[in-house]
Order: C-alpha cells, then sequence, then structure tokens
C-alpha cells in the first residue's frame, strides 16, 4: 500500500512539474520500442531520436527494453508497460487516437496504433502513434514544420528539456484530413510526404466524393435514354473525350451529362455498382471514383448546372429562381434513390456526395441516414475575411446538418493571382468550429502564376504557391487534428524561429497581411456577378493600399538586411519574394499606372458593312484604330499577340479579332455545336454590360476557332443559354494563328437609350503545352474575365444627341500659333504648327521659337456646331500626350437661354506623359476654373448651355524649337 502511494505521489509530482528528459546535452532517458517493429513504430522511435540530438544535444540510444539504472520513452505497445486499459495495443488498433502519459519511475509512453503501412504514400490508416510521436516533438521539443523538408523545419537549442503536463490524450476532430495536390514545388517528393503526415494528412480513412459518372458513358453506351437530351430537343450529351491517362481515366473536354428522372438511368447506374461488387468483368470500365469497401459515391458529372437535362421530366425538377438549390430537388432525389436501394442491397455501405453547382444547397426533403454530403465550401474559404461571406458558409453548414447526420467540406484553399491571403485565425478556427464535420478536402492552390523563376516541365498536380499558403495550411490541419492552440502564441513562435535574426519586420510583415486579409472592408460593389473575385479597386486601394504595400516592402527590405546572405533564413526570405511578393507589387504598380488611363471608346457610323468572311480585307476595315490585348493579372503586354478592330453601323456591332498564335497546329477545338462551353478551346469572348452599372446582366458572345458559338445571357441564372445573339460570325485559321470577324445586331444587345454599355473581349488561349496556355483580354481584369469592375465604356454616338470630331474622315483642321506679346492675345500664326490625319487620329504638332513670348501657345479650333446640344455640357478627349513638357488645357465659351455670353477654362493634362490613349471628360458648367472660382465665393453656378460658340484646345511648351505633339482620337460635346 506504501508502494503505490509513493508510485502516485511520483506520478503526481511528474505531471504538475515536469520531468527533465535531458539537460546539459545528458540524458538518462534511451527509446524504447518492442522487438521488430513495426515500420512505423521504428520510424516514430528515429524521427524522435533525430529531434533530441538537434534540440537538446543528446543522441539518445533505441533499445528494446529499458536498460537498469535508465528511465524509457516507449514508443508504441511492449510488454513493460502496465497491463491496463491505456496501454492496451487494443485500444489504439484501428484508431488515431494517441496517449503520452507518464509512468510512476518517470518513464514516458507514447501510445497510439503500431503500423507496417507504408506512410511514404497517400496511405489512409490508423497512424495514431505517428501523431503522438510528432506530437511529442513538437509540445516538448519546440520542433515546428512549416514546409517540407530542411527548409520548413525549425528549432531551438535546449539546455533542458522537461515533459510536463501528462496525460495528453488526443483524437483527431476529423477522420478524414486530406489534400491534393500533396507534392510541393522546390522540395523532393520524399519530404513532401513528410511534410503531409507532420501535418496529419490524410486521416483514417477516405471517404471523400467527387464526380462519379464519367464511366456510367461506357457501361451504358447503348442505353441513349439515359444521357441528358440537349436543348435542341434531339441531341443527347455523351460527352466529348480529350484523352486517356496511363491508369485508364478519360479525361473530358466535355463530361457526358445524364438524365436523373429516367428510371433507366437509375437502374443502369445501380447495375454497374452491383458489377463492381460481384466483380463481373464489366467492373474494370469503371475508373474514377469506383465503390469501395465502405463507400458509393454518387455525384453528377462535373459542369451538370451548365449541361442539364432538357426532357420535360427534369426541367419540372429545375427551379432556376432558388439559384444555389435550382437542381437541388432533381440531383438529389437521385441521390436518395440510390441510397434506399442500396440500404438495403448493401447493408452499411455509407453513399458520399457533394454539394455542388446548383444543387449546393439542401433539396425540400429529408435523406436517408446512409447519406454523407460532402459541401463545397463557396464563396471560398480564403474570402472568410469577409463577414457577409463567413455567414453564408456558417448558414449553408447549418442548413445541411438539419438534413443529414453527417457532413464533410471540400475548401478551395487556393488564390487567384499572386496577392497575399495570409488568415491563421480563421483558417483555425474555422476548421475547429463544427462538431458535425467528420471529414475535409482541401484543393490546394495551383495558379503557377509568380513563379515564373521555376521550370514549368513538372507534373500538374504540385502546388506552386506554397509562400502564400503555409500558414494557412498549417493552422487549418492543426485544428482539424485536434490539437489545442493558441493562434498568437503559434504565431509568435513562427516569427521567432522561421525568420530568426529577420523576427521584428517579418512579424510587422506577417501582421500587416493578417489584418488586411481576416478583417476585409469592401465598400465597393459588394457580391457583384462573383463573389470569389477581389482585385483592382477592391484589393490594392480597398484591402492593399499603397501604404500597407510599402510597409510591407520595406519591412522586407529591413529583413533582407538583418539576415547573413545564402543563410536559411534568407533563403525563405527569397522564397515569399519569388513566391508573390515580387509580382504582387509589380501587379500594384501596374495597377496604379493603368488607373491614370482609360480605352473608354465612341464608336461613330460608318457608311456601309463588310463581308463576314473571316477576312479583315474590306475597305470598310481600313483607317480604324487598332486595340492589342493585355495579361489579365497584370497590365503588361500579352505573350502571344490579339488585336481587334470594332466599328458601329446603324444596326450593328462589327469586331474584327486577329489572334497570333505560334502553337496554331496543337489547337484545342472540341466544341462544334452551339451554346456547348466553347470558352474551353482556343477562343475569343465578348462580354457586354448594358449602361456599365453595378447590376447583372451581361451578355457574352464567345467564338472558338472553328467559328463555334456559344452565347448566353447571365444574371439570376448564370449562364442563360436560352438567349441569342444573332450574331454572324466567321473565322479564318492558318499557320500563325486566326481571325474572327463578327456581328451583332444591336437590339439584341438591349443598350439603354444613351447608348452607353460596357464591353470587354478576352482570349482563352489553350494551344501548346500547359506552360503556354495564356488568358489576355482588352482591358486587364486583375481575375477572371467576369470582374467587370474596370470594363471600358463604348458609346455609340448614332443613339445620343451628340456633336464629335472623330477624325475618321479627312478633312481640314485650324491649327495656328497663338502670339501673345505683352501677355496679351496677338496675332495667329501657321508658321512652327502643322497637323497630320491618320487611322481616324488628328495629330497637332508645334515648334515654338527660341525668341517667342513665354506665354504664346500652340491653339486648334474645334469646329463645334453652334447648336450641338441645347442643355448640353459635357466634354470628353481621348488623347495621348507622349511628351510631359506639353500642357494642354481647353478654353470654351456658349450664350446662355438670355443671350449672356459666358467663357471658361482648365487643364485636362499638366506635366502628365500618356503614351497610352486617355479619357478626359468634364463639365464645362462646374468643373472649370472660374467656375470653381465661383462656387468658392458661394455665387450661383454657370447657367443653362444654349448655343456653344467655341472650343479650344490650347497648348504650352518650352520655346527651343522642338518639335513636339500631341495625338487626338476624338472630342465629342454632349
Amino acid at each position: 500500500m506504501k508502494r503505490s502511494l509513493l508510485s502516485l505521489l511520483l506520478l503526481a509530482c511528474i505531471s504538475l512539474f515536469g520531468q527533465e528528459i535531458a539537460s546539459g546535452c545528458k540524458s538518462d532517458y534511451v527509446i524504447v520500442t518492442k522487438e521488430n517493429a513495426p515500420k512505423v513504430t521504428a520510424y516514430c522511435a528515429s524521427h524522435l531520436k533525430k529531434y533530441v540530438k538537434l534540440v537538446a544535444g543528446v543522441d539518445m540510444p533505441i533499445a528494446t527494453a529499458r536498460p537498469q539504472g535508465k528511465k524509457a520513452i516507449y514508443i508504441g505497445a511492449h510488454g513493460e508497460l502496465p497491463k491496463t486499459d491505456a496501454y492496451n495495443p487494443e485500444k489504439y488498433q484501428n484508431s488515431e487516437t494517441f496517449r503520452i502519459t507518464a509512468l510512476p519511475d518517470g518513464s514516458i509512453s507514447i501510445m497510439g496504433c503500431d503500423s507496417d503501412d507504408d506512410w511514404t504514400t497517400k496511405r489512409f490508416g490508423p497512424f495514431g502513434l505517428m501523431w503522438g510521436t510528432y506530437s511529442f516533438i513538437e509540445r516538448f521539443l519546440g520542433v515546428r514544420w512549416y514546409a517540407p523538408g530542411d527548409f520548413g523545419e525549425c528549432y531551438e537549442k535546449k539546455d533542458k528539456v522537461t515533459v510536463a503536463g501528462l496525460p495528453i490524450e488526443v483524437t483527431p476532430n476529423l477522420y478524414h484530413r486530406n489534400m491534393w495536390p500533396q507534392f510541393f514545388l522546390d522540395f523532393k517528393n520524399n519530404d513532401s510526404w513528410e511534410y503531409c503526415r507532420h501535418l496529419r494528412a490524410f486521416g483514417k480513412r477516405n471517404m471523400s466524393a467527387n464526380h462519379s459518372m464519367n464511366d456510367l458513358v461506357y457501361y451504358a453506351k447503348d442505353q441513349d435514354e439515359i444521357f441528358a437530351l440537349e436543348a435542341d430537343g434531339k441531341t443527347r450529351n455523351r460527352g466529348v473525350a480529350k484523352r486517356v491517362r496511363e491508369d485508364g481515366v478519360t479525361l473530358w473536354a466535355k463530361e457526358p451529362q445524364y438524365c436523373f428522372s429516367n428510371p433507366a438511368t437509375f437502374k443502369a447506374f445501380c447495375d454497374f455498382i452491383d458489377a463492381v461488387y460481384e466483380k463481373r468483368p464489366e467492373a474494370a470500365l469503371w475508373k474514377s471514383q469506383r465503390p469501395n469497401a465502405d463507400t458509393i459515391v454518387v455525384v453528377p458529372n462535373d459542369n451538370f448546372s451548365y449541361h442539364p437535362c432538357h426532357c420535360p421530366n427534369c426541367q419540372a425538377l429545375i427551379d432556376k429562381g432558388k439559384g444555389k438549390a435550382a437542381m437541388s430537388n432533381l440531383v438529389w432525389g437521385f441521390v436518395k434513390k440510390v441510397a434506399e436501394w442500396a440500404k438495403v442491397k448493401y447493408p452499411g455501405k455509407v453513399i458520399c456526395t457533394l454539394a455542388y453547382e446548383a444543387y449546393r444547397l439542401p433539396p425540400d426533403f429529408d435523406l436517408p441516414d446512409n447519406v454523407v454530403v460532402q459541401i463545397c465550401i463557396s464563396p471560398y474559404i480564403i474570402h472568410h475575411g469577409f463577414p457577409e461571406y463567413l455567414k453564408e458558409a456558417d448558414e449553408n453548414v447549418k442548413a445541411w446538418s438539419n438534413r443529414c447526420k453527417e457532413l464533410q467540406v471540400w475548401h478551395y484553399v487556393m488564390p487567384f493571382d499572386t496577392y497575399p491571403y495570409a488568415m491563421p485565425h480563421i483558417m483555425y478556427e474555422w476548421h475547429a468550429r463544427y462538431p458535425q464535420i467528420k471529414a475535409c478536402f482541401l484543393e490546394l492552390n495551383n495558379s503557377k502564376r509568380g513563379l515564373t523563376y521555376l521550370p514549368r516541365n513538372v507534373s500538374d498536380s504540385i502546388v506552386y504557391d506554397l509562400p502564400q499558403t503555409h500558414l494557412n495550411l498549417y493552422f487549418a490541419m492543426k485544428a482539424m487534428a485536434g490539437e489545442k492552440m493558441d493562434v498568437d502564441q503559434e504565431l509568435e513562435l513562427y516569427y521567432r524561429m522561421f525568420w530568426g535574426p529577420a523576427y521584428e519586420p517579418m512579424k510587422r510583415f506577417c501582421e500587416t497581411q493578417q489584418n488586411a486579409w481576416e478583417h476585409i472592408n469592401i465598400t465597393t460593389n459588394k457580391g457583384e456577378y462573383s463573389k470569389l473575385i477581389i482585385s483592382g479597386y477592391k484589393l490594392y486601394e480597398e484591402v492593399y493600399p499603397a501604404k500597407v504595400i510599402k510597409t510591407m516592402n520595406d519591412c522586407f527590405a529591413q529583413a533582407k538586411k538583418l539576415v547573413a546572405k545564402g543563410s536559411i533564413y534568407d533563403r525563405r526570405l527569397d522564397w515569399i519574394y519569388m513566391g508573390y511578393l515580387k509580382a504582387f507589387t509589380e501587379n500594384a504598380e501596374t495597377y496604379a499606372r493603368e488607373l491614370k488611363r482609360s480605352s473608354d471608346v465612341v464608336l461613330f457610323n460608318k457608311d456601309g458593312a463588310p463581308v463576314i468572311d473571316g477576312k479583315l480585307d474590306d475597305d470598310f476595315w481600313k483607317g480604324l484604330p487598332s486595340y492589342s490585348f493585355q495579361k489579365c493579372a497584370v497590365p503588361l503586354p500579352a505573350t502571344f499577340g490579339t488585336t481587334f478592330k470594332m466599328a458601329a453601323t446603324k444596326d450593328k456591332l462589327y469586331f474584327g479579332i486577329e489572334a497570333s498564335d505560334p502553337h496554331a497546329q496543337n489547337q484545342k477545338l472540341d466544341h462544334t455545336t452551339h451554346d456547348f462551353d466553347v470558352f474551353m478551346d482556343d477562343s475569343v469572348e465578348l462580354f457586354f454590360k448594358p449602361g456599365n452599372k453595378a447590376g447583372k446582366r451581361v451578355y457574352n458572345v464567345t467564338v472558338n476557332a472553328l467559328g463555334t458559338v456559344l452565347d448566353y445571357a447571365a444574371g439570376d441564372i448564370r449562364l442563360d443559354r436560352s438567349y441569342e445573339s444573332g450574331v454572324e460570325v466567321k473565322t479564318t485559321r492558318g499557320e500563325a494563328g486566326y481571325t474572327v470577324e463578327l456581328a451583332i445586331p444591336i437590339k439584341n444587345l438591349h443598350l439603354p437609350e444613351n447608348g452607353v454599355f460596357g464591353l470587354n473581349i478576352g482570349r482563352n488561349k489553350m494551344s501548346g503545352v500547359g506552360e503556354v496556355h495564356e488568358t489576355t483580354a482588352w482591358r486587364c481584369t486583375f481575375a477572371g474575365f467576369w470582374n467587370f469592375e474596370n470594363m471600358p465604356n463604348v458609346t455609340l454616338s448614332s443613339m445620343v444627341d451628340v456633336y464629335a470630331e472623330d477624325y475618321a474622315k479627312p478633312r481640314s483642321a485650324s491649327v495656328k500659333i497663338r502670339k501673345m506679346p505683352g501677355g496679351k492675345a496677338g496675332a495667329l500664326v501657321s508658321e512652327g504648327c502643322r497637323y497630320e490625319q491618320k487611322d481616324g487620329v488628328l495629330t497637332l504638332f508645334y515648334k515654338m521659337p527660341k525668341d517667342g513670348n513665354p506665354r504664346d501657345y500652340g491653339a486648334y479650333a474645334v469646329p463645334v456646331r453652334k447648336n450641338a446640344k441645347t442643355g448640353g455640357r459635357y466634354i470628353e478627349i481621348r488623347f495621348r500626350n507622349p511628351d510631359p513638357k506639353m500642357n494642354h488645357q481647353f478654353c470654351w465659351s456658349y450664350i446662355d437661354a438670355n443671350g449672356k455670353l459666358h467663357a471658361d477654362w482648365l487643364y485636362f493634362c499638366k506635366s502628365e506623359k500618356h503614351e497610352e490613349w486617355r479619357v478626359y471628360r468634364f463639365d464645362m458648367l462646374n468643373d472649370g476654373s472660374r467656375a470653381k472660382e465661383r462656387k468658392k465665393k458661394g455665387e450661383e453656378p454657370y447657367p443653362e448651355i444654349k448655343e456653344m460658340r467655341s472650343l479650344d484646345v490650347m497648348s504650352t511648351m518650352p520655346k527651343d524649337e522642338l518639335e513636339r505633339h500631341i495625338d487626338i482620337d476624338y472630342i465629342r460635346v454632349y
């Protein structure tokens, strides 16, 4: 009895005050495993030995029994451990639970599932002993793994290592913690696998859903009625295969789709399941998402919401007004039938399925208790810094919790560009929040952006953006593994160990990003079109304004000065810089430059019409300005050039697009049917937004290089393919690219009365290997084509009462130099000035003599129609000014309703260089210099305009006899 009490007292002391397992590079401990230890057990022992040596300087031996006079750290089951339930191997055999316990003699036990499985593969299983060993190394040796290999391994030397706070018992919150991809660029594959395990991937068992019906097309190939009926009421959607991988899995250009209301589809799918479980030969056809011992996956193929069945029975079950639940009754009705059948035929098996696309929200009915729903969280989790988006995700989880017993989630943890999106607090808290969520799949970033310094001849299943996402991944996985932590304390450890001498500036660097991203405050156009897009104005002026980017770069520069060149800390800084910071900063700078120019256009009616034959050789196209495409992510020239011209007649818009392509012989051209997913091919997309105001209505015309058309309207329904643009189109293909010529009836674009619409044109270059694919656009979107924030305005002059000079037709221009002797207006002279008119552009040239008066200026008299527009008050000019030493202003005069003459002026370009076209518009009644003075004095504003009298462009420049010029595309008064 006394010995038992003594043992309990010793155990209490060890638990409360801790036990030193190493001190002064010495230790009384040995690592003990049973004889012929399984692979995982042996790995755990060697792993612990490695880090005791690195941290404490102790080469701790590994033995199969505790030597006399020594204490043991037992790894796994062992005959020397007490014969109690806590040490019973059977308790851990099929579990991820681990337990770290102190023994009365001062020894320590790490218990968990001993396993002979190969942990260096994507193997699901009860790796509890591994998790316990990792936890021990983290908790008591202070080791962290923030990235694969030695690069991400962090620890601090310790003179003493103390183990306290025992016992510790942890069971992961989720039994499935999967990620894809599992390989990380810049790191060896084995290091990537071990990094995944350090993060506690992949879980006890594999239960995750994905699209499971692709291979049914081969099994039931002769059953025409099971395939989705196309909109034409005749064609059946059997899909378009792209290629077959070495493992037999088909990759699809367009997935086959099915009629879920037809009993034959249900029968064929269930028979296919029977074939697998009955081991019939035809089961070999099921390659992707095949039923296994535990799970039957039932998920429609990808893009089903965009290619539904158009038979009357399916359409009756689709409610387009329900948005994310538009197809829920149809799809989940099919799932319910399969689940009820399987519950009888295969009791104990689980039906696993996705809540995705337009069946993301629950149906109007409950589901059988053998159904597990995996919610595809949208808006994506990286946008949960928006309170409203976080709330929407929470409501989604709550809604499904009322419909089924068990939930899973599919999280998209990927950026759309190079911007920082560190959000450790949100990632940890979200993944620890819901006890009803039992499995999670993380689709990691694979954007390939910002890493142009890296090779591209590697597998597509590799993560390129770990510099951006490593903290997000780390904290999400910790929460799922059930590891309790204070996020701020854990971050403090990260700042200190990962950044070493650069601790202080990099802590500020990281906290600056986190504060910006975890507390996003967007005030403009919330939720317009795509909740997944944060770019342009939102990104660079509201989330990461210039002062925040400057703070980050200043911190980074300070950090570089504090680390030794070539050190691990220097390499980590380069990893961050080349991974995203360099490109992000460049994008922000180019965005700032982009704001200073405009692509707005006025289209004036042209006579005649071109022959739509895919060739731009008609006289109609001659003299029209040519516009170039840029990269979508950043306003830099496209790698593969695209140019276009556009024009308007009374009733049609015309576009001529020329796309250069050195890989034209390898173009992706899978779609030959109207209104299919033509944007998946080598194609161009035209987006029209009537009025170009915040709102949902957008019209799209997409044409591939074959001339196949997809046209749709987008509003409450993402893609309303019933819309017909009436486009006439022809294409021509050559060895160096392709040309698209098209005409669209203006009436079908439903423009407002003022004739203004937003326009952007994008190109999908899909030819060649993946590394040379490119998305480009007329106006940089800083995101995908669906970011309409900065669409240029196009105005059809024929639809408004507007007077304009567009210089499309040859005409004379009044260009003079005004002499200003004594500061007073003198003679107008022609010497030293001239003009040219070419391709619809008027260029004014001036050469000021050195002996001229300092106040002399160039004057171009705009030939304004006297009754240009009663009540008109706006002037707009589209110009280029390549010489910042030239300053330009407008001067104007008009008569009001009482016959009184008024005049005013303003600068529209002062000490500015604009090599690209810029649009400047102003209000003649309020924006002029004199009008502003009147306002300051509290005087009444200028009265309305009855009749314009004069409008002049006045230009000043140095008197040095150097010829300078300004280009004018158009001037309009309206």
